[in-house]
């Protein structure tokens, strides 16, 4: 559980207690009324089940959604639902698998073995068969970045993440790599205001940043988050960019939704992951990322920079919405000139679902809304 070594070590946290109550259940006790913090604990893909009694504003505190784990191994998982009398639970089950390849899992569709296939940020699979399914195409919330180490020499002064931002052709990777199945990277401070966190392709400043970098270190590890397969294609542009600038690069894939052991982390000097943030809270959207009160344990390595955190802790205590926005705008900027990770882009989601089911929806932070699916029987 990221934080509760600093818990047991005495030092700053917003968590007070952590409590493992049975094999599915722990109790997380928070030092105070922390709506942000909530959010980034359940996230747009999990639930939180208030204590009875207490009332939380978070706004992903939603309780417990329809459907409840019945089966799992690596290759998926099987729901049903968590209440079998609830009007709203429309089907009986729901069978997940995994597939490392996404023309594999297309030719399962076709053959009858998929009923619905979603893809973040990856191109489509070429179906064979035409008009027998459904498609949407949406953008998301969600970023994919590649997160420096911030206790390693070669970051002093953020000048590798700098180097990187120069570096990387956004748009190349955009349109070579996912098919134009992703989006440039931009912070949502409102819903009318964004703000860019990508820099124009300029090989001159990279090299400069990439020079005194190179002066300590050659070898760099990479860690690719084994979770999305699209991910290794990204790598491989990123292994090729450094290696043309001197770098030996050593690539290791890694589950970064599980836990890291602590040996790990001083292996890592850069990891490739995907960050979800909470839509429209400013909050959820840099604290998870960047706090020292949590010492880095949500982004694996700790990030400790006066001026950024300043930031934050004007985010938490301000209450006048212009004023956070200024802030946050301000943090934004900050991240985009000195950047402790690298925004690399925003993927689609992308769902493919037999024409005779109905009722998906793609929500913004790249997950499944599947509380009112059916499928349709004819008449």
């Amino acid at each position: 559980m990221a934080g509760a070594e600093d818990f047991r070590n005495g030092l700053k946290n917003e968590i007070a207690g952590i409590y493992i109550i049975n094999d599915e259940t722990i109790a997380i006790t928070l030092r105070r009324p922390f709506p942000a913090f909530e959010d980034y604990l359940a996230e747009p893909g999990g639930y939180i089940i208030p204590k009875p009694g207490n009332i939380s504003t978070g706004t992903n505190v939603i309780g417990v959604g329809p459907y409840r784990m019945k089966w799992s191994d690596p290759s998926g998982l099987v729901l049903e639902p968590s209440n079998p009398g609830s009007p709203d639970a429309f089907l009986d089950s729901l069978r997940f698998v995994h597939y490392t390849n996404t023309e594999e899992a297309g030719l399962a569709f076709e053959l009858g073995k998929l009923d619905l296939i979603t893809l973040l940020g990856e191109p489509p699979p070429k179906f064979i068969a035409r008009g027998n399914y459904s498609s949407q195409n949406s953008i998301t919330d969600t970023y994919v970045i590649l997160g420096l180490n911030n206790q390693h020499g070669f970051q002093a002064g953020q000048d590798f993440g700098r180097a990187m931002s120069f570096l990387l052709d956004r748009g190349s990777i955009i349109r070579a790599i996912l098919g134009g199945s992703a989006a440039q990277p931009t912070i949502k401070l409102s819903e009318s205001m964004s703000f860019p966190l990508y820099d124009p392709f300029m090989p001159d400043s990279a090299a400069y940043y990439l020079d005194k970098v190179i002066s300590s270190t050659k070898t760099l590890t990479l860690y690719v988050d084994s979770s999305y397969s699209i991910l290794g294609k990204v790598a491989r542009y990123l292994e090729g960019q450094l290696q043309n600038r001197g770098f030996k690069i050593i690539e290791k894939k890694i589950n970064l939704g599980l836990p890291v052991v602590p040996r790990t982390l001083n292996d890592i000097d850069l990891y490739l992951t995907t960050y979800i943030p909470v839509s429209n809270n400013t909050d959820c959207m840099f604290y998870p990322l960047l706090s020292s009160a949590l010492s880095g344990e949500t982004n694996f390595l700790h990030y400790d920079d006066e001026a950024t955190q300043v930031f934050l802790d004007n985010l938490r205590s301000e209450i006048d919405p212009d004023r956070r926005l200024s802030i946050a705008s301000g943090l934004a900027q900050s991240i985009a000139f000195s950047p402790p990770v690298v925004f690399l882009y925003q993927p689609h989601l992308s769902i493919f679902a037999k024409a005779d089911i109905s009722g998906i929806v793609g929500e913004r932070s790249g997950y499944l809304d599947l509380r009112s699916v059916f499928i349709e029987v004819e008449r």
